[in-house]
């Protein structure tokens, strides 16, 4: 009888210990896939912060190369000079003292004030009957 019931208590406590290990691999289960979500999102956060990343560095070459237009542009336009001639203004070109061996000098020119000035360009003014015309927006300026 001891016997029996001392089998009877061991496969009490077996059972128990089946339960509770059940329970606990269930729970598990539970935390694992609470977990990899968790990760999944994480990793959609981070791939979200690359791109923008990505994006970012992209602006910013584009910004360095927009700069280095208008620092040449700013170069360009510091060769020349704002001038009074006749009824009008023109950009006379500056000459350069020290010109690089190899270099040849450029001659002396004027430019038409509203084509560097809105359009950006350099348009030489041509000197014909007392004027400088401007071939691209047909400026005139009398001498």
């Amino acid at each position: 009888m001891i016997s029996s019931l001392t089998a009877s208590v061991n496969g009490l406590v077996t059972l128990a210990s089946t339960a509770i290990n059940e329970r606990d691999t269930q729970k598990l289960a539970a935390t694992r896939a609470e977990l990899t979500q968790k990760v999944i999102e994480v990793q959609s956060k981070v791939l979200s912060q690359v791109g923008m990343i990505s994006d970012m560095l992209t602006e910013r070459e584009e910004l360095k190369e927009r700069i280095r237009e208008l620092e040449q542009q700013l170069r360009y336009r510091e060769s020349y000079r704002l001038v009074s001639v006749g009824t009008g203004f023109c950009y006379e070109f500056k000459q350069v003292a020290d010109v690089t061996e190899g270099s040849e000098a450029e001659a002396s020119h004027f430019v038409c004030q509203p084509c560097l000035d809105v359009r950006r360009q350099k348009v030489v003014l041509t000197f014909s009957r007392g004027r400088y015309d401007c071939s691209e927006c047909k400026a005139s300026v009398r001498v």
